[in-house]
């Protein structure tokens, strides 16, 4: 479960940018809001389409799920949008060890 743990920090992270201030050599961290990464990965396997998929995913990761959740969590960041609500870290964890579970994506950790 260790891997899993570090995978899913892996994923939630993927994006980070660095970027140096000229005048001091600060490091800024970005990271990508979990709402981006679950957005992407239901649409990278091809689950968006598939709701009854993703809510019997979650529900076997006891987290209560509905198709307007799925919607609101699936709305990337940015600006003001319409039905955007923040996806918990935890729910997006549930979902990214429901995948290695079902083995819709493999564990190379």
């Amino acid at each position: 479960m260790a891997g899993l743990s570090s995978a899913c920090s892996a994923v939630n992270m993927a994006l980070i940018q660095r970027r140096k201030n000229n005048n001091k050599g600060t490091v800024f961290m970005q990271s990508i809001p979990t709402n981006d990464v679950f957005h992407h990965l239901i649409n990278l396997l091809r689950l968006a389409q598939d709701k009854a998929l993703i809510i019997e995913m979650f529900e076997e990761q006891n987290i209560e799920i509905s198709n307007s959740k799925i919607k609101s969590w699936s709305t990337k960041s940015g600006g003001i949008k319409a039905g955007y609500r923040e996806m918990p870290r935890s729910a997006l964890d549930a979902f990214i060890a429901e995948l290695y579970i079902r083995k819709l994506v493999v564990n190379d950790g």
